[in-house]
């Protein structure tokens, strides 16, 4: 009987601790399934790339401006360079040279040009014209004679008439002596010099010619430079 009676409580104790550890099992398994880390949905994938994507195009636009006013400033640096050799070749020319110019429109400044050349004979004497020198330079054809670095792939232009992205430049001129106009006058002596680079964004080349008679206007350039200064003799 007592046999028995033992028996009994060990198979209780043993079904108890059955139950025990496969409940402490059942609670350990729980526990990890929240424990693991959850992976991405396609629509979390999808959102963080979208993100992505608008922040670059955000950032290319922005280095897209930076590239063109880098580019602008280039150019503007570039013309101020050129009306500067102009404007210094005008205040530098003897008193026959600017009256020249003060006569002439800037589409016929190469006859100008003539008379400075002749006038830089050498010292010996004579009539024989000086090598052309840059102190004779009214016009955007001498431009090209002056050396620059022209690039390779140039359609058009060299020398001083072109920079290194081969944007070309040239004077201004529409005869009516304005902001935008490239002229010299003169009155007792005093001489008043302005000079107008432009250039056009397609690189096309606007040739200097006055109003009509219908004072319609040749074309525009996209962008000038003008300088002006004085000079008495």
């Amino acid at each position: 009987m007592v046999a028995t009676l033992r028996q009994a409580q060990g198979e209780r104790v043993v079904r108890s601790r059955a139950l025990t550890s496969t409940a402490h099992a059942e609670r350990s398994a729980k526990r990890g399934v929240e424990a693991r880390p959850r992976g991405a949905t396609m629509v979390e994938v999808l959102i963080s790339l979208a993100i992505v994507l608008v922040g670059m195009a955000g950032l290319f636009k922005v280095l897209s401006s930076s590239v063109a006013g880098s580019s602008a400033a280039s150019r503007i640096s570039q013309a101020q360079l050129r009306a500067q050799l102009l404007l210094e070749s005008i205040r530098a020319a003897n008193l026959d040279t600017l009256t020249c110019l003060g006569a002439q429109p800037p589409s016929a400044w190469g006859s100008c040009e003539t008379v400075c050349r002749v006038s830089q004979s050498y010292a010996g004497g004579g009539t024989q014209a000086q090598t052309f020198t840059q102190s004779c330079i009214f016009t955007p054809a001498s431009l090209a004679l002056i050396p620059g670095a022209t690039p390779t792939g140039c359609t058009s232009g060299s020398g001083q008439q072109v920079d290194r992205s081969c944007q070309t430049y040239f004077v201004v001129s529409n005869g009516l002596r304005d902001a935008r106009d490239t002229f010299v006058n003169f009155s007792n002596r005093i001489f008043d010099v302005q000079v107008t680079i432009g250039w056009n964004d397609d690189n096309t080349a606007v040739a200097p010619g006055g109003a009509s008679a219908a004072n319609v206007l040749p074309p525009v350039p996209n962008h000038v430079v003008t300088f002006r200064s004085g000079e008495w003799r």
